[in-house]
């Protein structure tokens, strides 16, 4: 939590709240991280990603959430890309990358060795 303080306070990119409309309620986080630690050969990019609590599941907010902020990203923010990365058997996961139109670029371990796959989607605007 306070590294997320930290990153609002300073001004950065960092992951928001993700309540109910109607309620209030909160099933989880979302947003854009600039990621500083290496990750796939890479470092310095900004990340798409999403927790819900699991009664949350399946109900379309990842999805949502997603799009919302991908489009903040390439919108308001003008970021060149976005990435992201899920368990590479984490199947829902990645069908919501895939949804928010995240191109699968390829497979790769972590420090610890677990399998991951990496998605990247380059701002449409930038490439006219």
């Amino acid at each position: 939590m306070a590294r997320v303080q930290d990153a609002y306070r300073a001004g950065a990119l960092a992951r928001w709240a993700v309540e109910l409309r109607a309620t209030g309620e909160f099933v989880g986080w979302a947003g854009l991280k600039l990621n500083h630690e290496p990750v796939n050969g890479r470092t310095d990019f900004v990340d798409l990603g999403y927790r819900l609590l699991e009664p949350h599941w399946g109900q379309g907010y990842g999805t949502e959430a997603g799009r919302a902020w991908l489009a903040q990203g390439f919108g308001a923010l003008a970021l060149p890309l976005v990435a992201s990365y899920a368990e590479a058997t984490h199947g829902a996961s990645r069908r919501i990358l895939e949804k928010v139109w995240l191109e699968f670029i390829n497979l790769f371990d972590t420090a610890d060795g677990r399998p991951h796959a990496w998605y990247e989607a380059p701002n449409p605007a930038r490439a006219r």
